[in-house]
This record gives C-alpha cells, structure tokens and sequence, in this order.
C-alpha cells in the first residue's frame, strides 16, 4: 500500500514537474519556493484573465436560458477546480511542493477548460 502511494506521489510529482516545465517557461528559472510560486501565480493570473475574456465572448451570444446554465457550469467547474488541487496538495502536505502542485493544478486546470469551452462553443457554432 505504501508502495502503491509512494509511485501515485512520484507520477503526480513528475507530471506537474513535467507540465510546469513546458507551459511555464519562464518559471523554469525560478530558484525557490516562493519564486516558484509567484511565477505560477502570475500565470494562473494570465489565464483567469483569458478564461474570463472567453466567457464574456461566449456569453454574448447566447440566449438568456442559456447564459444561466453556462453562468452554473463555470461556477461548478471552478469549486471543482478548487477541491481538485487541494486534494493534489494534501499529497504533498506539510512539504515545500505542496503550494506549488496547488498553483499549478490550478494552472493546467484553467488551460484545460479553457481549450474545452473553446472547443465545444467553437463546435456548437455559438463563436
């Protein structure tokens, strides 16, 4: 069992290591915990901004009914998003990368959403 947890923290160490790396260019040269974490704050930052820019574009042209459900997901999505990396973050509790898989998770979350809001407006012809 502890063996089995061992290898989940270890991929999911990798993975963000890995994701931070590539999406996070210029946080590669961070050099501590707190440069890490600022840097990633930063970026998460830029893509709340561009997540919300989405929204509004989406929103104004969608129909009333439809701006309530679209309203609803978003805020579903994002209290999920919220329970998602603390529960990333309680892997690595008490640790120096604990708020670093934090800010991340929350990184790659927003990315992600922002590719499948785009993806389905773009396919529902709503864009």
């Amino acid at each position: 069992m502890i063996v089995n947890r061992m290898a989940i923290l270890l991929i999911l160490l990798f993975s963000m290591l890995n994701s931070y790396a590539s999406s996070e260019q210029s946080c590669r040269l961070a050099t501590s915990t707190l440069e890490m974490v600022k840097c990633l704050q930063d970026a998460l930052q830029e893509n709340e901004k561009s997540l919300q820019d989405l929204e509004q574009s989406i929103s104004a042209t969608l129909d009333a009914g439809q701006q309530l459900l679209f309203k609803q997901t978003q805020l579903a999505w994002t209290s999920y998003r919220f329970a998602n990396c603390n529960a990333a973050m309680a892997l690595f509790e008490g640790g120096t990368m604990a708020p670093i898989v934090f800010v991340q998770c929350k990184v790659d979350m927003t990315r992600q959403r922002i590719d499948i809001i785009d993806s389905l407006y773009d396919a529902g012809g709503q864009q």
